[in-house]
């Protein structure tokens, strides 16, 4: 779709519009909302009032926006956050903004977050039974920060039964507790998710012990967000048992976790998880919390990710690439090696990176070259000799750019290496006579092996020469009956 096609398929209320992005689907209202906005609105309510697209098109200052009045076949998106006016809209302009989305085979995103959001407006805006709106092609939904609870629950479920494709679930803030959770929890097998956030709400240890296992039988879901739920040890043992056995989660957000259970959290993610990205602290990175957080999980990390010896680094966990603290340079080179995994590096090439920029820098121990045999030795000379040089990753994702290997000026790793590991095999070159030799001396054991294998043959064909003769010698009774 063309920018011009994707501007006039979209409809945004003008909180979003005007730059107040957020992070993630928590639905809270904006600090830089002001006065002048929330009058504007209100302005535009005294005006005619020719439906509910008019809201939306008030605060996107785009006419071609005028064509969706009568056609909304195009519409891809319909976003409100925060918006006054729609939380101002009646259960009839819920069921006639509804109906008129049902037109739509596109459409890609509904979020309402902050907008009023109840029960009674989900069954007027989706419809009931037959009649829900089309949701083939429904990529998000997103109801944060709105009062749902059990009834509004109990209305969504049916309708999110119906998205074909997986697809983003966003309920966060929406006053969900354990019950609900319980409700979700026997409803997920139904649903295909890809992303499901249940954050800021009041789940517990109950809740979350209910929906762990669903979740961690759900294939297609990748992201899970479930911080701020008044989770306690329990739920914490449960989450840490679920890491140990999930194949397949790429994020999980537990925000404001206690630092007790942090330790519990990350003891839990072994060498072969898939996940990428855990969310532990709310207060952020640079924050006095996060930090000290930091200090307290950080050799485990450390162990998880970069151990120090070569057996035990070639062995570590390469996707985890994120935790939401502070880590400094070190361990933030080894989480931007992790990230390369995202961008099609192979767990190969991560290792050699990880070798290069944690084991043979400084005092490395040769052992484990020397184990290797003189065969594997060059590969190993390869990684001291030359190091990576990043292209074309300014502006983009870590672990996103181009990596090419170029030779570098390691010499002290290179002479400790080539010093004590084969170097009369590296560095000498077999006569013409010796080659001559170590051939002769396979011939003739192939010749022996080919001998053992003649007579083995002869002794073979004997036997069933015999067990011929025998059988041949054996009287007919059936032919001396028969005579008789």
């Amino acid at each position: 779709m063309s920018s011009d096609e994707e501007s006039i398929g979209s409809i945004h209320s003008s909180e979003l519009h005007s730059g107040n992005e957020r992070s993630e689907d928590e639905g809270e209202p904006s600090d830089s909302s002001d006065a002048e906005s929330i009058e504007g609105q209100r302005m535009a309510a005294d005006d005619e009032d020719e439906g509910w697209w008019d809201v939306f098109h008030t605060f996107y200052d785009d006419d071609q926006h005028e064509d969706l009045r009568s056609d909304f076949r195009n519409i891809t998106r319909v976003i409100a956050q925060n918006s006054v006016l729609v939380q101002q809209f009646t259960e009839e302009d819920w069921r006639r903004m509804g109906e008129d989305l049902r037109g739509s085979r596109l459409l890609h995103t509904l979020r309402f977050g902050h907008c009023g959001v109840t029960a009674e407006r989900i069954r007027a805006f989706f419809g009931e039974g037959p009649t829900y709106m089309n949701t083939e092609s429904l990529a998000i939904l997103g109801l944060g920060s709105n009062p749902l609870g059990q009834r509004g629950l109990v209305e969504l479920l049916p309708v999110v039964k119906t998205v074909v494709p997986p697809f983003k679930l966003e309920l966060g803030c929406v006053g969900l507790d354990g019950e609900c959770a319980v409700m979700l929890s026997e409803a997920l097998s139904e649903i295909h998710l890809c992303e499901l956030s249940l954050h800021g709400n009041a789940i517990g240890d109950r809740g979350v012990q209910s929906l762990l296992p669903s979740v961690n039988s759900h294939r297609s879901l990748k992201s899970f967000s479930i911080g701020q739920n008044n989770i306690g040890r329990e739920g914490f043992e449960a989450i840490a048992q679920f890491l140990r056995e999930n194949e397949t989660l790429e994020e999980l957000n537990v925000r404001e976790a206690k630092k007790e259970y942090v330790s519990m959290l990350i003891d839990s993610i072994s060498s072969r998880s898939k996940l990428r990205e855990l969310y532990m602290s709310a207060k952020g990175p640079e924050s006095r919390a996060g930090k000290e957080m930091w200090s307290l999980v950080a050799p485990k990390v450390r162990q998880l990710i970069c151990p120090s010896g070569f057996d035990a680094l070639c062995n570590a966990n390469h996707r985890l690439n994120w935790i939401g603290l502070f880590t400094g340079f070190a361990m933030q080179q080894a989480f931007d090696i992790n990230a390369r995994s995202q961008f099609g590096s192979s767990t190969t090439a991560i290792i050699r990176s990880k070798l290069r920029a944690f084991y043979f820098e400084g005092d490395f121990s040769v052992q484990p070259i020397v184990e290797m045999g003189v065969r594997l030795f060059p590969y190993a000379l390869e990684l001291v000799t030359r190091t990576e040089l990043c292209v074309d990753e300014e502006d983009h994702e870590r672990g996103s750019g181009k990596y090419y290997e170029v030779p570098n000026d390691n010499l002290d790793g290179c002479f400790r290496l080539v010093r004590n590991c084969h170097v009369p095999e590296v560095f000498s070159f077999q006569s013409p006579e010796s080659k001559v030799s170590e051939l002769e001396k396979k011939n003739a054991g192939l010749e022996a092996a080919n001998a053992s294998l003649k007579e083995e043959i002869e002794r073979l064909l004997a036997d069933n020469e015999s067990l011929r003769a025998g059988s041949a010698s054996m009287p007919n009774k059936r032919a001396k009956s028969n005579d008789k």
